[in-house]
Parts: structure tokens; C-alpha cells; sequence
């Protein structure tokens, strides 16, 4: 173990560029190295190297989840740009995403490199089936009606299905067999509900784990609209209100795709007639129970069709999300008791959840096939040797 002695030089630029795609504010880092808010802020924007010593560097190196070596290179790397961001932020924000939301962007980028790497290695390389429409050339609704004619997942099938957990799974399952990695991480709702990645196969979704079952559905779609318009972003509540006219017209668009698809227009149980304020949310409950879709998204989707008054979908609307902020509190505290009375999510559970089966799956096959070791399979999928066995057993029942 090196001493408090030894100090590490860090280039400027590198030490600038850790602390910027890190989410974490100088007051955050501040507190966690124990130094000063200002002298966090002259280090960052200064224009000499830092100095500190490798205790330091070792807990800053945990804290913003990078690996040590990292610390040593003489420049940062070069970073393009792989998703917009369409959240609809301050003037004032001091910061673009919360460093939940920097750490998943990192580790869903990573993960979709290795696994680009991993398939043009195969013998059998994946190839993607995911259609590609232009927002110009064709309506949500249009283009909704096209991918579930090709879903074959019948209107009876998906009212069958007894609770959203389940149309949660059977709508992911068909999600990934186009070739789309569909991954639930740790973002703050508030920050954003998802994301998409289409720089390169294989494409990914990933959906914030703190939004309710039904609420991720309408995210799983709507991150797959932008899949098909080659458009990836990050997105949340307030993307829709954008001040960019280009981004509101794609979000409208994805917004409308997937309450198309959830919820087609020709199965729709209510009358063609605009819908009487009184009964606006008695209506809104029963399609999110008849279609396992969110409040939300079933307001949403009446609003497009021009069910109800513009008026009384604004009320109804900011209500709902009201509404949603207060559940959210609330739900992010049963799930702490919960986690904490169960010990904990098992390390094989929390695989599957974060990552989904077809990834998992096809990192276990890629280390059967003697392409990644058994190290590298427990890095990707962030998990414990002695949880591999159960791994293996939860992925083939």
C-alpha cells in the first residue's frame, strides 16, 4: 500500500476532464476529498497540473467509478458526441447530468463497444432488424401500426396478460430480438427516464430503474421511436417542453409512436367524442389497467388523438405529474425498506435486472466460446464470482 508520500501529477486537462463527465459538483468532490469547495473549482479550471497525493487520487478514483490508470494519461481521450441531449434544462444548471446519469451513459457506451467488438469476432455476428423512418415521411401512428403488425403480439394477447410486470417482459423480450441491449440503471427520474445509443450495433435503450414498471414500458417505446428516426437522446419529463423546436418535434413524434403502439387507435375502448372533463381521469385509469400503460402515457395518448379539450389535457397533465413526483418519493422509500429487510438485491438478480437476459446470456456464451475470460465477464456484468453458478441457473429457467 503506497503511502500518504507519494503524489500523483495529474494533467490539467485530464484532472478537468474526470471532474466534467463525472456528474459530481465541486461541492460534492469537495466534501468526499475533504478540501475546500474553491480550491476543488481552481484545480478543475486552473492552468497548472494537480498534485495529490495517491491516497486521494485512489478515493476520487472510487468515487467517480473511473480506473486508476486513468489518472496517468498525458491528455484526455477524444470523446464524440453518441447522444443529444434533449432534457429540458436551466440557464443557471451548473452541470449537465447527475453522476448516476454520467455513469450510465459511460458504462452503456462501454458496454455497447465490447459488445460491437465481441459480434464482428463471431462466427455468427448479430445483425441488426430494426427499421428506420424518417420524421418527415411518415406519421408515429403509421409507423406504430407497422412495427406491431410485426410485434405479433395480438390486442387479446397483451389484455391477457395479468399484470404489467409481465407485458413489461414480453415487450422487452421482443424489443431484444432485434438485435436492441434494453438496460435498467441506477438515474434519478427527475434527471431522465431513458436513453438511446445507435452509434453502432448493437443498439441500446436504457431505462431509469426508479420509474414505476408501467411508466418504463411507455419509456421502453418511446426510446425505441428514436431508435427507428436514428435520433438518440436522453430524455425526461420536460423534454417535450424543449425550447428547440427540432426537439420538441422528435419527442412529440416518439411520444405518439409509443402510445400508438401500446395502445392502438383502433382498439381503443372509449367513444370517438371528446372525452367530458369529469371523466377524463376515470378514462385515463381504465386504459392504464386495460393496457398495462402509465396514467401518463395513457393521458398522453388520448391528447394526440384529440380526445380531450388542449385545455383540460394541460390541467390533467400537470396534475399527473404532480402526482408522480409525490408516488416517487414515496416508492424510493418502500424500495430501500424493502432492499434493506431482504439484505439486499442477490448478485445475480441485480445482473439480470440491470443488464436483461439477452446480454447477460450473450456475454456467458461469448466466455464459453473462449472470447472474454471469466474476469471479464464478472466486469460487464458487475458481478461476483461465487454468484456466476446462480447466473447460469436464473438464465436457463
Amino acid at each position: 500500500m503506497l503511502g500518504n508520500a507519494f503524489n500523483v501529477k495529474i494533467k490539467r486537462g485530464v484532472f478537468e476532464w474526470l471532474v466534467n463527465t463525472s456528474g459530481w459538483s465541486d461541492k460534492e468532490l469537495a466534501e468526499k476529498l475533504n478540501y475546500s469547495e474553491k480550491a476543488i473549482a481552481e484545480m478543475r479550471i486552473g492552468r497548472s497540473d494537480v498534485e495529490l497525493p495517491i491516497t486521494k487520487v485512489e478515493l476520487l478514483a472510487s468515487a467517480i467509478k473511473r480506473p486508476l490508470s486513468v489518472f496517468f494519461i498525458s491528455k484526455p481521450p477524444i470523446e464524440p458526441s453518441i447522444v443529444a441531449d434533449f432534457r429540458k434544462l436551466s440557464k443557471n444548471s451548473s452541470k449537465n447530468y447527475s453522476k448516476e446519469t454520467a455513469l450510465a451513459i459511460r458504462k452503456a457506451t462501454r458496454l455497447q463497444k465490447i459488445s460491437s467488438d465481441l459480434m464482428k469476432s463471431s462466427d455468427s455476428p448479430l445483425i441488426g432488424k430494426e427499421n428506420e423512418y424518417l420524421i418527415s415521411g411518415i406519421s408515429p401512428e403509421d409507423a406504430a401500426i407497422i412495427e406491431r403488425k410485426q410485434s405479433n403480439i395480438s390486442i387479446e394477447e397483451q389484455i391477457s396478460w395479468k399484470n404489467e410486470y409481465i407485458a413489461y417482459r414480453r415487450w422487452k423480450d421482443w424489443i431484444e430480438s432485434k438485435n436492441i441491449f434494453v438496460f435498467q440503471m441506477d438515474i434519478p427520474i427527475e434527471d431522465a427516464r431513458g436513453f438511446s445509443l445507435t452509434n453502432i450495433d448493437p443498439f441500446i435503450i436504457v431505462l431509469s430503474s426508479h420509474d414505476s414498471v408501467r411508466g418504463r414500458i411507455f419509456s421502453l417505446f418511446h426510446e425505441y421511436a428514436h431508435i427507428l428516426l436514428r435520433k438518440p437522446a436522453v430524455c425526461n419529463m420536460e423534454s417535450y417542453s424543449s425550447g428547440s423546436l427540432e426537439i420538441r418535434k422528435i419527442e412529440r413524434w416518439c411520444d405518439s409512436f409509443a402510445g400508438s403502439f401500446i395502445v392502438p387507435k383502433a382498439a381503443l375502448i372509449e367513444p370517438k367524442q371528446q372525452i367530458e372533463r369529469e371523466f377524463i381521469r376515470e378514462v385515463v385509469r381504465k386504459i392504464s389497467s386495460h393496457y398495462k400503460i402509465s396514467e401518463l402515457g395513457a393521458l398522453v395518448r388520448l391528447g394526440n388523438l384529440r380526445y380531450i379539450d388542449q385545455d383540460d389535457y394541460r390541467i390533467e397533465y400537470s396534475k399527473l405529474v404532480n402526482e408522480f413526483e409525490l408516488k416517487k418519493v414515496e416508492n424510493q422509500k418502500k424500495k430501500e425498506i424493502k432492499e434493506k429487510q431482504e439484505g439486499g438485491i442477490p448478485g445475480e438478480k441485480r445482473a439480470i435486472n440491470e443488464k436483461g437476459k439477452r446480454f447477460s446470456k450473450f456475454i456467458l456464451e461469448s466466455s464459453k466460446r473462449g472470447k472474454i475470460s471469466e474476469y471479464d465477464v464478472m466486469d460487464y456484468l458487475d458481478i461476483q464470482a461465487k454468484n456466476l453458478s446462480k447466473l447460469h441457473e436464473a438464465l436457463n429457467q
